[in-house]
């Protein structure tokens, strides 16, 4: 067991990092509390868990000192507080929506600026994608085996719901397709980079596992985080261009047999959108009303973590929200004054990493936030502290943000 954590932690796309040893326990803490909220087998609430250990590692971090903020996260805190502040409908929570955000993101964001909170951050992120790497691997495996927990976490009319037919209720070992597929996605990402870097014949396969996994989750959003970050690395990289092709023709030639019932799911969802009228269908008509809702609140938007009342079908009795997209919402439950800065943090993330000798660290972190970035643009989950994706979106934009200070003093 060892032997395989070994292999997976010096993976070459992890930086070596100097942590103390409290340091890397904790990362690890947090890492294992964090997946157990997306772990299907698991079948007791461990969200409170999750919360105190963000607790403990923000403490933990404040503890250590010598820290700076980063000022583009001071700028996004006020606009984001005001807007949570002017909210007109307690039914969302947005008061308290707001402080959950803060606290997660001084964990998992690149606000705060110390030696041990970039150790934290960059030994969390390793730990976490080796995990759910883990579990988006053995999913493969758990279709052929008849292994699925979605349906035991969701109710029946949910179930059925997700789609007509079948496509999109295949997670595997997570709790829902959903969470499985950008997940998925970033383990292939993970492997990919890996190959670039030295060919290994592991690093083909365990991509290819990767890659079929997100095929099966039936999640467009997915397959769409997963290929454009590699159509990137195709354009902008000509060492990887060679490399990248013969990956490609190998893992498509091994994934022949297995193609037609991986892409199954995904061809009904996509067939079912396009009779519905268009590609995204089942997303229009959020996009419209977040749209819709900016237009009508465009400096202070709607209120942090909320959505219009009017528009009914986008949130259930209990406050719940799905808005359809990470960053519309952003635009229409922030306005302007949110919006911008979120806008720059994410610039200021891409720009920091982009301009580095792209060696494979660098390659993987940007095609990292690429995914998630492309993710975000069909789920609404970048101010919804407490959910999984938020979490990775967050630390994706801190392991760019974070590299530069990475090289200079921590390493």
């Amino acid at each position: 067991m060892s032997k395989y954590l070994s292999f997976l932690t010096h993976l070459p796309v992890f930086s070596e990092v100097n942590a103390p040893k409290s340091c890397s326990y904790l990362a690890w803490l947090f890492a294992v509390v964090a997946v157990s909220t997306v772990s299907g087998f698991l079948f007791f609430p461990t969200s409170m868990l999750y919360f105190a250990t963000c607790t403990l590692c923000l403490l933990y971090i404040l503890k250590e000192g010598r820290i700076q903020c980063n000022s583009n996260f001071i700028l996004l805190y006020v606009a984001f507080g005001i807007s949570a502040l002017m909210a007109s409908t307690p039914l969302f929570n947005s008061q308290i929506r707001f402080g959950l955000f803060v606290m997660i993101t001084l964990v998992c964001s690149p606000c705060i600026q110390s030696d041990i909170a970039v150790k934290f951050r960059t030994l969390a992120c390793r730990n976490l994608l080796i995990l759910f790497g883990i579990m988006s691997i053995a999913s493969f495996f758990c279709y052929f085996l008849g292994i699925n927990f979605m349906p035991l976490h969701i109710s029946r009319a949910d179930l059925v719901n997700v789609v007509d037919g079948q496509a999109g209720t295949f997670s595997g070992l997570f709790v829902h397709s959903m969470l499985m597929g950008p997940l998925a996605a970033l383990t292939s990402l993970l492997f990919f980079h890996a190959y670039l870097y030295n060919k290994k014949l592991i690093y083909i396969i365990l991509f290819l596992i990767g890659a079929l996994a997100t095929f099966l989750s039936a999640s467009r959003g997915a397959v769409m985080s997963l290929v454009l970050p590699i159509v990137y690395s195709l354009l902008f990289s000509n060492k990887a261009r060679g490399k990248v092709t013969w990956l490609l023709i190998v893992s498509s030639i091994l994934a022949i047999p297995v193609a037609d019932r991986v892409t199954t799911g995904l061809i009904e969802k996509q067939q079912g959108n396009l009779n519905a009228g268009s590609t995204f269908s089942s997303r229009q008509s959020k996009w419209d009303n977040r749209w819709d809702e900016f237009n009508s609140y465009p400096l202070l938007g709607v209120g942090f973590g909320a959505v219009d009342p009017k528009y009914t079908d986008d949130y259930n009795e209990n406050g719940g929200i799905e808005p359809g997209s990470s960053h519309l919402s952003v635009l229409s439950m922030t306005g302007l004054l949110g919006f911008i800065p979120y806008l720059l943090i994410i610039l200021s993330a891409y720009n920091v990493i982009r301009r580095k000798k792209r060696d494979v660290v660098a390659g993987f972190r940007l095609s990292m936030l690429l995914s998630c970035m492309l993710y975000a643009i069909v789920e609404g989950h970048a101010l919804f502290a407490g959910g999984f994706l938020f979490l990775m979106f967050w630390i994706s934009i801190a392991q760019c943000s974070d590299y530069v200070y990475l090289l200079k003093r921590c390493c």
